[in-house]
């Protein structure tokens, strides 16, 4: 089951994708800076990797972005949640199945990483094991997706946005949420079947070009 709730966000509002990889954070990564808004796809300052490392889970990243995403969020979402109650979540949803095709053709996960790399330790601790697994993903899915709807029921609700971007869901569903008027073109769907493809730069600028339109 889907779910959304839609309330409308302070004008300084932060944002946490809880997606787990191939669930459409790519997606929603070039939505949100077609929209204007600042975004962070994968952790690479030390700092940040430095206050996670240590706990410090009110997260000085978010001076600089206005949405991160990263395989580390569905891990420790809770203690970020609990340590930032400003904070709002977006939860790019996708099916069991439809998941585990799309990590099966991801050729990098049939290979071992290079013990004590970063690659090593963010798989064990998204996914307890360094390869591809269906077993173990599976539940891992399984597991995540429970675990999200049963932290965001009641009060908690309004702070999350479902979204199954690789169903069709877009700027319609993301822009309330945001608080933003809808851009009046398609959303920028990148990596569908497993294939990595970045979103054309030339429908980039006429997104961002629309939106400043519809600002006035």
């Amino acid at each position: 089951m889907t779910f959304s709730h839609v309330a409308t966000p302070t004008a300084m509002a932060k944002y946490l994708c809880l997606g787990l990889p191939r669930s459409g954070t790519s997606s929603l990564h070039h939505g949100v800076l077609a929209l204007g808004l600042r975004s962070v796809h994968h952790i690479a300052d030390p700092d940040t990797r430095r206050e996670l490392e240590r706990g410090r889970y009110r997260l000085s990243i978010f001076e600089r972005t206005d949405l991160l995403i990263d395989e580390v969020a569905p891990v420790v979402f809770v203690q970020i949640a609990e340590a930032m109650p400003e904070l709002r979540f977006i939860y790019t949803f996708r099916d069991e199945d439809s998941w585990l095709a799309s990590m099966a053709k991801l050729a990098h996960l049939h290979e071992v990483p290079r013990t004590g790399s970063f690659r090593y330790y963010s798989r064990l601790a998204m996914f307890g094991v360094t390869v591809f697994h269906e077993s173990r993903l599976r539940q891992v899915w399984r597991e995540h997706d429970a675990r999200v709807r049963d932290y965001f029921r009641g009060p908690r609700a309004e702070r999350l946005l479902i979204m199954d971007i690789t169903g069709g869901d877009g700027f319609d569903k993301l822009c309330p949420f945001l608080g933003l008027p809808e851009p009046g073109l398609p959303f920028p769907h990148v990596n569908r079947d497993g294939s990595i493809r970045r979103s054309p730069a030339s429908l980039g600028r006429r997104l961002r070009r629309r939106y400043l339109e519809l600002l006035g």
